[in-house]
């Protein structure tokens, strides 16, 4: 295994922070991926920042894709919410 700096490691984990959520009943829930698979064309304009109570935070490359991802905002909750089980109200689209 290769080593690495610490710096490095606690770097890889405060990026990572609020993206995986713990939950008793289901295990790790790894947010960025399950948005990587429920918006497949959109994942290479945008990614999850994290996950605050029932809000996801997803960062987005630029308006046009913001104004996508808003019109079919209420779908997407839907299928997160299929793949995890997990209440969401709302998703924050930032640029």
């Amino acid at each position: 295994m290769k080593e690495k700096k610490l710096s490095d490691i606690v770097s890889d984990v405060l990026k990572n922070i609020g993206k995986i959520e713990l939950s008793r009943s289901e295990g790790i829930i790894d947010w960025d991926k399950i948005w990587a698979e429920v918006c497949e064309d959109a994942r290479p304009h945008s990614y999850v920042l994290k996950m605050d109570k029932e809000t996801l935070f997803v960062r987005v490359k630029n308006s046009a894709w913001i104004l996508e991802l808003k019109k079919n905002e209420k779908e997407i909750i839907r299928k997160l919410q299929s793949r995890t089980g997990k209440r969401l109200e709302k998703i924050i689209f930032l640029r």
